[in-house]
């Protein structure tokens, strides 16, 4: 960093045969305003700084295009005696892109881990562990020239660790991550006694393979996450939200997709198993609320349990979207799905539980709604495990709903204290005041 001239972009360019740029370390000051352009690989930051008494941002404007990129990391850390008001950030306004699409080591376009640790100081004001940037290991077709699309390319895992500042802390603002796949995510912020903190504000998580587990905990002051965009062409590992308070593991405004690559190509059943094996979403856990929220997987889903809430959401097993994150016509279903159980401990209103069936017309709970389509030659018939609600009452019902629970089977729903009831016909479980209302939710058996 030029101090002299702060807003100056120092650029390296480097090209020719094997080779490639080792690590970038920092110990005595932060990286800023670089651009690095390669066709060979680079290996990486590795910023470290301590005893810090003034605002601090570990990697700021820089700009890496490289054939590969391996570890990201920076770890940033207040003095004890640093002055009130120190702001730390991670990585800000800064983007990480790949080039590489080859199938071998030394050809491959992935990024390795990124890590980012911030240990403020009571009387220290913000930290923020990345915002504004991006992490691109995904290479389309033509992307850089006459290139193929890459198939192979990983970004590694994130791990993002804030502790102890008087102010705002958040994980993630605004970061994009891309690749063939993407590993687990560990974000934790805490804060120090008079300081808020939440995970996640604006992340994109896109693949067209795997995307690792994701687990975000710390003793956060308001929704843990908003405004998550995951979205993998595989498996999606399990979805953990807590908070020290519980009501504030809250998964708000988000949209989580797994197995949206489903292909049902297999001749034999073992080959479409194995095709639905690979098209899963974890179990999905969160100590508060979900909340105007989607969980889809073209396959199956795992237990969903919330501590709060569930409301304005759709959880939808056996369905994959068409590219986008909308019900909006280009999906497609299939009924060997099903989702292991759903249990909310608090209210739960204009929300669809659904596996293995077609809206037709983009509504779950109305007379357009069928099975879905079989998966080839399997036999398999969409289910629902045990559900649990923390109230209602199963009423007659004659006529639609634009909110729906549907499967070809349903284990059993328990409302409040009652005995879980058996469902074996059409049933309106009323969820407010008595009779139709748009709270109420449709249960079905489709067949």
């Amino acid at each position: 960093f030029d101090a002299a001239h702060p807003s100056l972009v120092h650029e390296i360019n480097a090209s020719g045969p094997a080779g490639s740029l080792g690590t970038l370390t920092a110990t005595q000051g932060i990286v800023r305003n670089l651009s690095i352009v390669t066709d060979q690989a680079f290996k990486g930051f590795n910023v470290k700084l301590s005893k810090l008494t003034g605002d601090t941002i570990g990697i700021d404007n820089v700009h890496i295009q490289a054939l590969s990129i391996g570890n990201i990391s920076v770890s940033l850390a207040a003095s004890a005696t640093a002055p009130p008001g120190i702001d730390l950030v991670g990585i800000r306004d800064s983007d990480f892109i790949t080039t590489g699409t080859g199938t071998t080591k030394t050809t491959l376009g992935s990024i390795g881990n990124i890590t980012v640790t911030l240990t403020g100081v009571s009387g220290g004001n913000s930290a923020t562990g990345i915002v504004t940037s991006t992490f691109d290991a995904l290479v389309t077709a033509n992307e850089f020239g006459a290139n193929p699309a890459s198939t192979l390319n990983a970004l590694g895992k994130i791990a993002v660790k804030i502790t102890s500042q008087s102010g705002p802390s958040l994980g993630l603002d605004d970061v994009d991550f891309s690749g063939n796949s993407i590993g687990a995510t560990n974000v934790s912020v805490s804060k120090a006694a008079s300081g808020t903190a939440r995970a996640i504000d604006g992340a994109g998580y896109t693949a067209t393979g795997a995307i690792g587990a994701l687990l975000v905990d710390g003793d956060a002051t308001s929704a843990q996450v908003h405004d998550l965009k995951m979205n993998a062409g595989t498996n999606l590992g399990g979805v953990t939200v807590k908070a020290k308070s519980l009501p504030f593991g809250t998964l708000d405004a988000s949209a989580i997709l797994a197995g949206q690559s489903l292909v049902l190509a297999g001749a034999t059943a073992k080959d479409l198993l194995a095709e639905l094996a690979k098209a899963s979403l974890g179990a999905v856990n969160v100590t508060g609320s979900i909340t105007n929220s989607k969980l889809v997987a073209g396959g199956s889903i795992g237990a969903v349990a919330a501590g709060g809430s569930v409301t304005d959401s759709l959880v939808l097993a056996g369905a994959t979207l068409g590219g986008d994150f909308a019900i909006d016509g280009d999906e497609t279903y299939q009924r060997a799905a099903s989702i292991a159980s759903i249990t909310v401990k608090g209210a739960f209103a204009r929300t669809s539980l659904i596996a293995g069936v077609d809206p037709g017309d983009l509504i779950f709970g109305n007379a357009g709604d069928s099975l879905a389509d079989a998966a080839g030659i399997l036999p398999d018939r969409s289910s629902i495990g045990p559900i649990s609600l923390s109230a209602g009452v199963l009423a007659p019902i004659s006529g639609s709903q634009t909110f729906a629970i549907q499967a070809a089977k349903i284990t059993s729903l328990k409302l409040g204290t009652a005995p879980a009831a058996l469902i074996t016909n059409t049933h309106l479980l009323d969820l407010g005041s008595a009779g139709l209302d748009p709270n109420d939710v449709i249960v079905r058996l489709v067949s």
